[in-house]
């Protein structure tokens, strides 16, 4: 059993950040959230205030989009287990004026305006993971909409 987290970053205009996958090869040719597993060096990074699941979002977003995101700002609003027992964390934040997502790796990084006419269209797109159909809007609803609502949410 592993655990993963997958984040969805929003600018200023609700464009939402995603990967373009190159593996694993069942995401390949797909777009993703921002993400990868949790470490050891994650989980013995929590403290009080951070947990190791925001280290490992953190981690992974500046890895991938090389924005150094703190760990406090990534706050997770979902997670589900699989079939196979490996667990998904799912976090979301706002990008602030200044920190611009771009691609460190093999993966494409770019910003993706689901929020556009063709919102059906977009979500039924086969060059998407099946889940961003609701991910991305939830992310956005916990962010911006109802934060009080975060289920993850720890207050200070």
């Amino acid at each position: 059993m592993n655990h993963y987290v997958c984040g969805f970053a929003f600018d200023t205009s609700a464009k939402v950040v995603l990967i373009s996958k190159r593996r694993p090869e069942w995401q390949v040719g797909k777009l993703n959230g921002v993400g990868g597993k949790v470490a050891r060096e994650d989980i013995l990074n929590t403290t009080g205030q951070v947990t190791g699941i925001q280290c490992a979002m953190s981690r992974e977003f500046e890895e991938e989009a090389g924005v150094a995101i703190p760990p406090e700002r990534w706050k997770q609003y979902h997670k589900e287990t699989w079939e196979n027992r490996n667990t998904v964390s799912f976090l979301t934040t706002g990008l602030y004026p200044g920190e611009w997502p771009s691609t460190q790796t093999d993966e494409t990084i770019a910003l993706y305006n689901w929020r556009n006419d063709d919102f059906l269209g977009w979500l039924n797109d086969s060059n998407k993971m099946y889940n961003l159909a609701y991910l991305v809007p939830m992310a956005y609803v916990f962010l911006y909409v109802k934060p009080e609502l975060l289920p993850y949410h720890r207050a200070p």
